[in-house]
């Protein structure tokens, strides 16, 4: 089901449905996910995938560089 626990808002219509779309926009080598009004599909905010970690771990891992012994802050 979905809910919307903090009483947000659409700022164009109010409505207070939401959902996360995943799209693949024009000039990026890359999936997005965004989320927009249900209603009236106003784009709210991007949700980021966590892509750099991954890649961070590919490069780490082509470098030989064993990231899963280092802490970060």
């Amino acid at each position: 089901k979905n809910r919307n626990r903090s009483n947000t808002k659409c700022p164009h219509c109010q409505s207070t449905t939401f959902e996360v779309v995943n799209d693949e926009p024009i000039g990026i080598d890359y999936e997005l996910r965004y989320l927009r009004c249900k209603v009236c599909n106003t784009f709210l905010d991007v949700v980021y995938i966590d892509t750099t970690a991954l890649l961070v771990r590919k490069i780490a891992e082509h470098l030989k560089i064993n990231l899963d012994d280092k802490v970060f802050y």
